[in-house]
């Protein structure tokens, strides 16, 4: 019998006076701490200097592991809490920060300046489909998009959200005028390729439309809404697809969500919010420092450059431990790029600071110099061997690549590195 209509509870959450659910379906026990006293104890690491030497030279301390009988079996090497092992360069190194696209819910609540959270709730494909079943995924949908928004709640645009709603998709309006997202709480029989240890099953669509939406297993626990709740806000799944749960390189087990789901965000989490806000809402007092390290950066594509009169264009790159560049001919009557070439591993010559940027790297057949400088507002991209290229550029704004290109120069993905440019 299908679930009678459920008048929507318009429960008004206060984020300075909210106590949080738990996910626990069985214990809804509310945590004394306050968003706002949560979020306090989080650092926004764009406000602080992150080239300290120390952050990739610490030197580790050695454990030793012994057998039975004393025989030392192996050496491991032990890093501070904010670091890891890296073989590679056989030395400590700082967490990556998250990666993340620009499909992202902030993107709905920004445009459309929400002060209400309205989500859609779809359980008429379960197995039970009841009231208790409505009103634990009610609960676990709260609590999840309160666990995300915590970290970023210090912000006076995430601030004035003052109320989350849970809607009945059957009874009632969920469109993509009046909701942010749908999710359908399904039987297994939905779901193929499942993991028989773990009720972890589900599935996040970030650019389905009319809205993003989630389909979930409906014994599936509250921590994993958490994390496809991660991939609804922009983040990538970062745990290694043939090894379910194990963390790719560069990403803790217990850092991170978005490679073992957990009730609770992790550090890289909550980090990675902030970062994703400043991408949103780059002019928040809390995204006005400058840059000073690649971890300031997003992880990813930073930078697009095009010529059109040459049909050139230029794509500029971080992967944290180093930036690449792609060249590529790009027709002068729009279209896609013809031909690429990439250019790994340009190093900074100097620590990246608001007085702008030169890279560099070479390889048997190739030089190549990158100059970003903010104060003439100028790329420089040359390149001497077998490729040889000089091209001038400016940062600008004007970008258009809509069927063809209308404005050469750059333009930047990074918004929270275009703001700084702005207004440097």
């Amino acid at each position: 019998m299908l679930v009678k209509k459920i008048l929507i509870i318009s429960t008004t959450i206060c984020f300075s006076l909210l106590l949080l659910s738990s996910c626990n379906k069985d214990e809804r026990q509310t945590d004394t701490q306050s968003i706002s006293s949560q979020s306090s104890v989080i650092e926004n690491e764009r406000t602080t200097s992150n080239h300290d030497s120390s952050d990739n030279q610490n030197n580790p301390t050695p454990t030793v592991i012994e057998d039975a009988s004393g025989t030392i079996q192996s050496l491991v090497q032990t890093c501070p809490e904010n670091q890891f092992w890296n073989e590679q360069i056989s030395q400590c190194q700082r967490y990556y920060p998250l990666r993340f696209s620009n499909k992202s819910i902030l993107n709905i609540i920004k445009n459309k300046n929400l002060r209400t959270l309205q989500f859609c709730l779809d359980i008429s494909r379960s197995t039970e489909h009841s009231n208790d079943l409505f009103l634990k995924w009610e609960q676990y949908i709260k609590s999840a998009i309160l666990e995300w928004l915590n970290p970023i709640q210090k912000n006076k645009e995430i601030a004035l959200i003052k109320e989350i709603i849970v809607v009945n998709a059957q009874m009632e309006n969920c469109d993509m005028d009046t909701s942010i997202a749908k999710i359908n709480i399904l039987p297994i029989y939905y779901f193929s390729n499942i993991p028989s240890d773990t009720d972890d099953i589900a599935v996040a669509f970030p650019n389905e439309l009319p809205m993003p939406s989630i389909s979930i297993y409906e014994k599936s626990p509250c921590k994993t809404l958490i994390h496809e709740f991660g991939h609804l806000f922009g983040f990538d799944d970062h745990y290694i697809r043939s090894e379910y749960k194990k963390c790719q390189d560069g990403y803790g087990q217990d850092l991170t969500v978005m490679c073992r789901p957990e009730e609770n965000l992790g550090t890289l989490d909550k980090d990675g919010m902030s970062r994703l806000f400043c991408q949103f809402w780059p002019e928040s007092e809390n995204c006005r420092s400058g840059v000073n390290s690649t971890y300031d950066l997003i992880n990813g594509l930073i930078l697009t450059c095009y010529k059109p009169d040459d049909g050139i264009f230029f794509e500029f790159s971080n992967s944290i431990t180093s930036f690449w560049l792609t060249t590529g001919e790009y027709p002068k009557e729009g279209g896609y790029a013809t031909t690429s070439h990439n250019f790994y591993n340009l190093i900074p010559n100097e620590p990246l600071d608001s007085e702008g940027w030169h890279f560099h790297t070479s390889d048997n057949n190739n030089i190549v110099n990158i100059e970003i400088d903010y104060k003439k507002n100028k790329i420089l991209v040359s390149s001497s061997g077998d490729e040889n290229f000089s091209y001038f550029f400016k940062i600008s704004n004007d970008l258009s690549l809509d069927g063809k290109v209308q404005y050469g120069d750059c333009n930047f993905i990074d918004k929270h590195l275009e703001y700084v440019v702005k207004n440097h």
